[in-house]
């Protein structure tokens, strides 16, 4: 019985074992997934800077190099490739070596400005940053201000007066923290157009004093309207000066004389008072109309003031008389002139006794 039974097991166990190739078996797989990271999308490389835009302000040439610094960040998944930085003229690059920025990471970029001494004005250039992909490159203006070691707050200085009639006005100057020590030789190079110091007016040293830095001021500076044409140079130092302008305007009609005043008077006396106009500028005037105080007594005598005055300081005079009919002072007395460049009111006082 045992014999059977050991050859029944052989013959089940060879039955599996040459079971045929196509013989199914069924099996179930259970993956947990509580607690396993599950893959979040990748963002492109995208670049940012820290500065939108790079000033250095106002610097005197021959100095530097200035510097500032950018930051360059990646803020993607991906690497900025073939990434590459450019300026121009007076500005220098450096930093971000490599050609590359990795994902999630920055890099600086340090920007130089070095101002050539011959020039001066405005600077402007770009600071570029190039890369593989062009949506990601990105373009940083960089400006800047060169001048020399003192400079003007206008220049050239322009002024505008009527002819014969002085105008002043004061110049404002400046040396920067960077600029050097420099001694004031004050004066009009040509010395005919018009121009002269005005020593009344300013803030600067006197001349022949040393300019420190910094230091701010301002030159006292007169002009008067002539025939010539009123460009002139102001020397501030030996190495700086300002060219300055002046324009004579068209025509205006002025008292010259002063206060027009009659009086003391007595009841029924009279007393007259000359007063004296003059034409400044190109043009000349020509009267159109004159016109005495309101009221009793007034009477007017042209004298020499007949139909016009001519450019350029052309003058007359004519005479106002008042005669006390009243024995009560007028009051507030004027008259006026119309011309063709405009009008002219003159305020006489009158005193009675």
């Amino acid at each position: 019985m045992k014999s059977l039974n050991r050859s029944l097991f052989a013959l089940l166990l060879g039955a599996s074992v040459l079971a045929p190739a196509f013989a199914q078996t069924r099996y179930t797989l259970r993956v947990p997934t509580r607690g396993m990271a599950v893959a979040s999308p990748t963002t492109p490389a995208s670049l940012s800077a820290s500065l939108a835009a790079i000033d250095f302000g106002i610097e005197v040439g021959g100095t530097g190099p200035y510097t500032r610094t950018v930051t360059l960040s990646n803020t993607g998944d991906s690497p900025v490739t073939g990434l590459s930085v450019n300026g121009g003229g007076e500005f220098g690059l450096s930093g971000c070596a490599g050609g590359a920025l990795a994902a999630k990471s920055s890099c600086d970029v340090s920007v130089s400005y070095t101002p050539v001494a011959t020039l001066t004005g405005p600077r402007s250039g770009t600071l570029s940053v190039a890369a593989e992909d062009p949506a990601v490159s990105l373009d940083i203006p960089v400006t800047a201000d060169t001048r020399q070691n003192i400079w003007a707050t206008r220049s050239p200085y322009t002024a505008s007066t009527f002819y014969g009639v002085p105008f002043s006005t004061t110049v404002e100057i400046h040396n920067p923290p960077n600029g050097k020590p420099q001694p004031l030789t004050l004066a009009m190079l040509d010395g005919n157009q018009g121009w002269e110091l005005d020593p009344s007016l300013g803030t600067c040293p006197p001349n022949g004093s040393v300019l420190p830095a910094p230091h701010s001021c301002t030159i006292g500076v007169k002009y008067t309207a002539g025939d010539l044409p009123g460009n002139d140079v102001l020397q501030v130092s030996s190495l700086f000066s300002i060219p300055v302008k002046g324009t004579p305007l068209a025509s205006q009609v002025r008292v010259t004389s002063g206060a027009v005043a009659i009086g003391p008077l007595a009841l029924g006396a009279s007393g007259t008072a000359s007063v004296d106009l003059r034409a400044d500028g190109s043009m000349g005037a020509t009267f159109k109309s004159w016109a005495l105080p309101a009221g009793p007594g007034w009477a007017l005598d042209y004298y020499t003031c007949t139909s016009a005055l001519t450019g350029f300081g052309g003058s007359c005079r004519f005479k106002v008389t008042y005669t006390n009919t009243t024995g009560v002072a007028p009051v507030n007395p004027s008259m006026s002139i119309v011309t063709n460049v405009g009008k002219v009111t003159i305020p006489i006082a009158v005193t009675v006794n």
